[in-house]
């Protein structure tokens, strides 16, 4: 029989006077299968050696080359903060004067060795350094987002994976189904309680259900690869355990953990201690020195001297307020892109919070309503079957429809999984964080 809707039905009913306690018995064994379903996705499979979600972003965040990347971008931003709060290096130099023409440098009259040091004032190199950490701040939300990037994939990737074993499971007990109609029906036509017609009819409907048990199952290999290729795991024969119970997000507004927000208001932060940075132009800059001489003529040869100065702001009324205005238009700017992002993050959340509510909606109906109304609409037809009222035709077409149910619960918890997943990316939260549900 088919699961899929808009397939030919088959032309007539399974003669009553034939085969009736044999196929009642696999019916009822069947029917007792198509009840599991929910179990099996609210409990995952029930191997010993199973992979969780949880497991498979772990073993991801340990191989894939992306968390390498991230760490590097951080010690890049930590190297850069360090840069920006050295000084200038010290100038050091070696002067010899009063040499004698066509003399050596020994004969020389005097000799000096200096070393000069140049510093900023105190407070431009604290607000500087201020500036700088927001780099870092900033780098360390851009690794954030690449690792919940890269969580994301390999949640969804084990999520399709799940669903595909799923499928396959489903399908297999209908081709299982169909196989053993067609041979049974085989069997009355060769004895002449069925027409030849109606034995073609059933053997075309298991190649059907045998080719959709095939692509099924190239899906499953296909996605089973995806997971790999994320984590570095052979699957083979390994079980994938069913993603946990997806709850719904407690807030309505976009949460400050969302990484390019983070990265953003790093910006304005930044752009913030830049603003003061240029206001603190006006300040003088300090240069300090020391010397040493020697002038072999004196009867006391050596000397040595201290120098200190200080830098004069005089045209700070013209370069410093040019760098004040390019501050604050920085500072604007950072504002404006960092109030754009938040809208359109927060449309993206309310787009993606109504789908994943309308999905877990859906979820809860087919487990609550359409499935048990699909078991129960079954067990009748099976059992009007017994009393002789229908024919097997309308039985297939309740089983039909109970596995058609089933494929599209599953299809419910996968959008509603992969829902959370994109909130989960939004919110910046990671499977790794405790309070994460």
């Amino acid at each position: 029989m088919s699961l899929c809707g808009g397939r030919a039905a088959y032309g007539c009913g399974l003669p009553r006077s034939y085969g009736k306690g044999t196929f009642m018995l696999h019916l009822r064994i069947r029917g007792i299968g198509l009840l599991l379903l929910p179990a099996l996705l609210a409990c995952g499979a029930a191997a010993a050696d199973t992979l969780s979600v949880s497991e498979a972003v772990r073993r991801a965040r340990e191989v894939h080359p992306e968390t390498q990347r991230a760490a590097a971008a951080i010690s890049a931003a930590r190297g850069e903060f360090w840069t920006a709060l050295s000084p200038p290096p010290p100038a050091a130099g070696v002067e010899y004067e009063l040499i004698p023409p066509g003399e050596g440098l020994e004969e020389y009259g005097e000799r000096t060795f200096s070393l000069s040091q140049e510093l900023e004032f105190p407070l431009k190199t604290v607000w500087r350094g201020r500036q700088a950490g927001r780099a870092v701040a900033r780098a360390r939300a851009e690794a954030q987002g690449m690792m919940l990037e890269l969580e994301a994939a390999v949640r969804q990737a084990h999520l399709e994976a799940w669903a595909a074993d799923e499928r396959v499971r489903i399908l297999e007990e209908s081709a299982a189904t169909a196989e053993t109609y067609a041979e049974q029906i085989g069997r009355m036509a060769e004895a002449g309680e069925t027409s030849p017609l109606e034995a073609r009819r059933a053997q075309v409907e298991a190649l059907q259900e045998g080719q959709a048990l095939e692509r099924a199952r190239r899906t499953q290999a296909a996605a089973r690869n995806r997971l790999s290729h994320w984590t570095g795991i052979e699957l083979d024969g390994q079980a994938l355990a069913a993603p946990p119970e997806a709850a719904a997000p407690e807030t309505l507004a976009v949460p400050a953990s969302n990484p390019e927000l983070q990265a953003l208001q790093a910006d304005l932060e930044a752009a913030g201690h830049g603003l003061t940075l240029a206001a603190l132009g006006w300040l003088p800059d300090l240069a300090v020195g020391y010397s040493r001489k020697r002038v072999p003529a004196e009867p006391d040869p050596d000397f040595w001297g201290l120098e200190a100065g200080v830098t004069l702001p005089l045209w700070f009324w013209l370069g410093g307020r040019g760098e004040i205005q390019t501050a604050k238009a920085q500072k604007k700017a950072a504002a404006a892109t960092l109030e754009a992002q938040r809208l359109e993050v927060l449309t993206e959340w309310e787009n993606q919070r109504q789908n994943f509510l309308s999905n877990r909606r859906q979820v809860q109906s087919y487990r609550e309503s359409i499935l048990p109304l699909a078991r129960e609409a079954y067990d009748l037809a099976v059992r009007s079957y017994d009393l002789g009222e229908i024919d097997y035709l309308e039985v297939l077409h309740a089983e039909r429809s109970l596995l058609e149910t089933r494929l599209e619960y599953l299809d419910s918890v996968v959008e509603t999984q992969s829902g959370r997943i994109a909130l989960d990316r939004l919110a910046g939260v990671s499977l790794a964080d405790p309070d994460h549900e």
